[in-house]
C-alpha cells in the first residue's frame, strides 16, 4: 500500500499560530511504500488554537476536538505516487540528529527516504563554554558539525542544553564547570521513576548563572545569526533536555525555573538574532501571542506522542 498524511504543521517562525485545521490530501501527496496492504489512520485531540496572554503563560483553546477520527485507506483508494510532490523544501519536514545514528555526524547512516532538508543537533553548554567570555566550543564542537550538515546540503538546527536526564550511571552535567567551581553555582541533583532517569539542576536564579547565560547568547548571535547554514536556533538552555520545563513526578521540581528568568533569556535571544529564526519549547507570554516577538516561532519535540496521542495540549501550561 502506498500512503502519506499531509498536515498543515510547520516549523518555522509562528509555527501553529493560527492554525485552523490539520487536512489530509491524497490527491496532492507523494506516497512511501508501507508493507501492508491495510492503513488505519487515528487522529485525535486537535486543537484549533489561538494564543493569548495575561501574565501567567496561558494560552486558549478554542474548539477543542476531543473526538477521535478514524478511518482505514486500501492501496485501491489512492493515485499513483506524485514524484515531483516528494521534493523537499527548504526549513520543512521531517528531521533526524545524525549523532542518533552509525556514523554520528560526520558520515550518518541514517535513512534519507524521504528526503529531508535539515538536521537536528543538542549540545551541551559545557562543550561550548569554559569562561564567562570563552566560547573555544564554537570552533571545535559546533563548527564542525554545522559544516557537515552543509556538506550534505542541509541546514543544521541547534539546541543547547544543561540538564540532560539519562538513566543512572550514565549521566552527565553539562552546566559550565567553571560556574560550580569559581561561582559556586548550587546544583539539584533529581531521579524521577516516571523518566527513568536522573540529573542535575542549576540554580536558575543565580545572577552568575543568568549573566552566563546572557553572555553566551550575545556569543552565539554574534557567530551564527545570518548563517546560511543554520536554519534555525532553539530557545534551549533551561530546564531538562532545554525544553523550558522541569517535570517529574514530584511537583517539587515543577517550579524551579523562575518567569524572569525565561523572560531575559527570550529578550537576550529576540536582541542577538535578528536574521536567523528562533523557536520556543512552549508558547511563553512573553514571546507569543500579544508579545509576539518577529522571528519567533515554536518547536514540538512531541508532536506524533504526547502532543497529538494523549492530548497534552488541552489545558493551559505554565
Amino acid at each position: 500500500m502506498n500512503v502519506k498524511v499531509k498536515g498543515s504543521l510547520s516549523f518555522g517562525a509562528a509555527a501553529f499560530i493560527g492554525l485552523t485545521s490539520i487536512s489530509i490530501h491524497p490527491t496532492a501527496a507523494a506516497y512511501h511504500t508501507l508493507s501492508s496492504g491495510e492503513y488505519h489512520i487515528h487522529i485525535e485531540n486537535i486543537n484549533i488554537i489561538n494564543y493569548g496572554g495575561d501574565g501567567d503563560d496561558n494560552y486558549y483553546f478554542i474548539n477543542n476536538i476531543t473526538n477521535p477520527l478514524r478511518f482505514v485507506l486500501f492501496s485501491a483508494d489512492l493515485p499513483p505516487a506524485n514524484a515531483a510532490a516528494a521534493r523537499p523544501a527548504p526549513l520543512k519536514g521531517f528531521l533526524t540528529s545524525p549523532e542518533w545514528h552509525t556514523g554520528g555526524y560526520t558520515d550518518p547512516l541514517y535513512c534519507d527516504d524521504p528526503e529531508s532538508t535539515m538536521e537536528f543537533y543538542y549540545i551541551g553548554l559545557s562543550d561550548i563554554m569554559t569562561g564567562m567570555t570563552d566560547f573555544p566550543g564554537f570552533d571545535t564542537f559546533v563548527e564542525p558539525r554545522i559544516a557537515a550538515s552543509a556538506s550534505r546540503g542541509k541546514h543544521s538546527i541547534l539546541r543547547f542544553y544543561m540538564d540532560y536526564p539519562q538513566p543512572a550511571g550514565s549521566y552527565d552535567s553539562h552546566t559550565p564547570q567553571f560556574l560550580i567551581d569559581d561561582y559556586n553555582l548550587t546544583m539539584t541533583p533529581w531521579s524521577s521513576v516516571d523518566l527513568n532517569a536522573v540529573g542535575s539542576s542549576p540554580d536558575y536564579s543565580d545572577e552568575n548563572l543568568k549573566t552566563a547565560l546572557n553572555n553566551f547568547v550575545v556569543a552565539l548571535g554574534d557567530r551564527y545569526d545570518g548563517d546560511s547554514r543554520v536554519g534555525f536556533i532553539q530557545v534551549g538552555l533551561l530546564g531538562f533536555w532545554g525544553e523550558w520545563h522541569t517535570w517529574t513526578e514530584d511537583s517539587a521540581t515543577h517550579s524551579w525555573i523562575p518567569d524572569t528568568t525565561k523572560m531575559e533569556l527570550i529578550d537576550a535571544f529576540d536582541v542577538a538574532f535578528q536574521t536567523t529564526q528562533v523557536q520556543i519549547r512552549h508558547p511563553h507570554w512573553y514571546a507569543v501571542g500579544v508579545n509576539q516577538r518577529q522571528g519567533f516561532g515554536l518547536h514540538d519535540d512531541s508532536f506524533a506522542h504526547s502532543t497529538i496521542d494523549e492530548g497534552v495540549y488541552g489545558a493551559p501550561m505554565s
